[in-house]
């Protein structure tokens, strides 16, 4: 099985691997959709996601019948539990009328390369901040890789 790897910054450590998520040595409970977008923020630090994308990021199958509050209320709970101080963010950054990023520290070391190297696991149609979702597919290739692990 290949390693997902481990990912430090600030006093935060993430593997991947475990599932694990510690900050100045304390372990923090993370739901499985807060570690996804966790995930995804990290793989991809410094890009711009909208709401949509986050939602088809998490439910990658489904019929996106939830809002984009959802997205909102996720990035708050992770907000909470990793920044100093929520309520002005240095890491996980709100970007107006496009959706969050994440604004990777001078300190940020992941151990493992992404498993998708600079490619998301999803295609995208037409660039703009709110997509629809049915321009979002997700990339065949990526399903056919993740079957021969």
């Amino acid at each position: 099985m290949q390693s997902k790897g481990v990912c430090m910054f600030g006093d935060i450590t993430v593997d991947f691997d475990r599932m694990e998520l510690t900050r100045s040595g304390k372990d923090l409970y993370f739901t499985g959709l807060e570690f996804r977008f966790l995930k995804l923020f990290i793989d991809y630090p410094g890009r711009v996601f909208s709401r949509k994308e986050l939602l088809h990021a998490a439910w990658p199958r489904r019929h996106h019948r939830r809002n984009t509050r959802t997205v909102d209320n996720c990035m708050w709970q992770v907000r909470q539990k990793l920044e100093t101080l929520p309520a002005e963010p240095k890491y996980f950054l709100t970007v107006h009328g496009a959706g969050y990023k994440f604004s990777a520290p001078s300190g940020f070391t992941r151990i493992s390369p992404s498993p998708h190297g600079e490619r998301l696991p999803w295609t995208i149609k037409a660039p703009s901040a709110e997509l629809p979702t049915d321009s979002l597919r997700p990339d065949p290739q990526h399903y056919k890789k993740a079957a021969r692990k």
